[in-house]
């Protein structure tokens, strides 16, 4: 595969994150995949444009044919913040 690694983020509205990730994984192409399941139960999405099948192009739409709503995170730092503060969160530290 090619080109930068690119990272949505699925809000979950339900309460079992493991439950989601699983539906989520059912729609995604064979070049991206569920990287993190959050204690909030949030996803976090990865994976590198192929052939036609892109993030934006792509996945998001598909995703948002079943009603699951992911954003593009353009920012890897803010994945990064955002593994920080859910930690921090599991240890009881609030930020």
């Amino acid at each position: 595969m090619t080109g930068r690694v690119r990272v949505a983020l699925v809000a979950n509205v339900l309460d079992d994150g493991d439950a989601l990730a699983a539906v989520v994984a059912a729609y995604l192409p064979r070049a991206y995949g569920v990287e993190h399941v959050a204690a909030t139960g949030s996803i976090v999405i990865t994976g590198r444009d192929r052939a036609g099948w892109t993030l934006d192009g792509y996945v998001i739409p598909r995703l948002a044919s079943g009603c699951i709503w992911a954003t593009e995170v353009d920012d890897p730092e803010a994945v990064r913040r955002f593994h920080v503060r859910e930690a921090r969160e599991a240890q009881g530290v609030l930020l």
